[in-house]
């Protein structure tokens, strides 16, 4: 199933989530939601287009050097 990109509040990538923790995310109100796939999903009362691209709403502050060692 489709993947989808995490970005910081900053529009920098953090790292490529599951498309279930995207809209875990999204129902959590922790993100935003800038571009979609065609594809959707279906619950009993409403209908969910999958997100490609999400931004979370807070900052969150990264240590580059971890993030270059783990690369």
């Amino acid at each position: 199933m489709e993947m989808t990109l995490l970005l910081n509040s900053t529009y920098e990538p953090l790292r490529v989530v599951h498309w279930q923790k995207a809209i875990a995310l999204l129902w959590q109100g922790k993100v935003e939601v800038l571009e979609v796939y065609d594809r959707e999903i279906h619950g009993i009362s409403l209908t969910i287009k999958l997100p490609s691209v999400m931004r979370l709403l807070r900052l969150v502050k990264l240590n580059h050097c971890v993030l270059a060692l783990q690369q």
